[in-house]
This record gives structure tokens, C-alpha cells and sequence, in this order.
């Protein structure tokens, strides 16, 4: 059986921690784009425009 060099068994570690963080990542990018797009989000307004009074002082 061969062994595996101290370096490389680094490289491994940093690899598969780097997978797990992109997958968690993605997955938080999924579930939160879901919840935004299968929300119904209506907006009700009702509002008054009024012309400020004019006072000319002489």
C-alpha cells in the first residue's frame, strides 16, 4: 500500500472542505431564490396628489 505525502493529504482536506462550502452555499442560493419567486407579493396603494396652495404676498 502506498502512502500518501503529507502535502497531498492537505491538498485533500482543503479540496473536500471547499466542495462542502460550495454545496452549502448553493443550497442557501436555491432555497432563498425559491422563497422569493413563490411569494405573491401585491401592492395596494392608495394616494392623494395635491397642487400646494399658491399665497402671493404683496
Amino acid at each position: 500500500m502506498r502512502r500518501i505525502g503529507r502535502h497531498r493529504r492537505k491538498k485533500e482536506k482543503i479540496k473536500q472542505k471547499a466542495i462542502i462550502i460550495c454545496v452549502f452555499v448553493f443550497l442557501l442560493i436555491m432555497t432563498s431564490g425559491y422563497a422569493v419567486f413563490s411569494t405573491n407579493i401585491t401592492f395596494h396603494a392608495k394616494g392623494n396628489i395635491k397642487e400646494p396652495s399658491r399665497v402671493i404676498k404683496a
